[in-house]
């Protein structure tokens, strides 16, 4: 029989979308999601995070090549004042053809320094961008969490990490 060919729209087009349209999208699985289950989603026009069930998550690694079906969202944590994280919720792996695919890195940005990211405005969404920048790494411990933390050249400015811990 012939392989199902899934009719697939870019990550960029489906950022343009509005909330609550259906999409499915062919990309490469990148990093996995902090605090939720997912990945991150690339293909040679952006980045997109992915919630999917983590049955679904445990079935696929880095560099897969996937086709994925979800409804396109924007989360906000309650109580939260900002821009929030633009993903793909509920969503469903149509196709896994694995591989040990390498992402395009063609929309990252690498010109920004960690100066010009404190900077921006939280209420400004910048949830599917990826930044390439040189920074010191810093490790904080505690009695009770480890972190990352990363600092300009000059030690001037820090930012966090998002990550359960260090050790991630």
């Amino acid at each position: 029989s012939k392989p199902i060919v899934y009719e697939t729209i870019s990550v960029a087009d489906a950022i343009a979308l509005e909330d609550g349209t259906e999409v499915t999208l062919r990309g490469i699985v990148a990093s996995s999601l902090v605090n939720q289950s997912g990945f991150y989603l690339i293909d040679d026009t952006g980045v997109m995070a992915v919630v999917a069930s983590a049955d679904q998550v445990a079935l696929l690694s880095s560099g897969d090549e996937v086709v994925i079906r979800g409804t396109k969202t924007h989360r906000i944590k309650e109580g939260y004042l900002g821009a929030g994280q633009i993903n793909i919720d509920d969503s469903t792996i149509l196709a896994n053809y694995y591989g040990n695919h390498e992402y395009s890195t063609s929309t990252f940005d690498t010109t920004k320094t960690l100066e010009e990211l404190y900077e921006y405005d939280h209420m400004e969404d910048h949830s599917n961008e990826v930044y390439v920048i040189k920074a010191k790494v810093k490790l904080v411990t505690s009695y009770f969490y480890t972190a990352i933390k990363i600092a300009s050249l000059d030690g001037s400015k820090e930012m966090s990490l998002y990550c359960n811990s260090a050790d991630q």
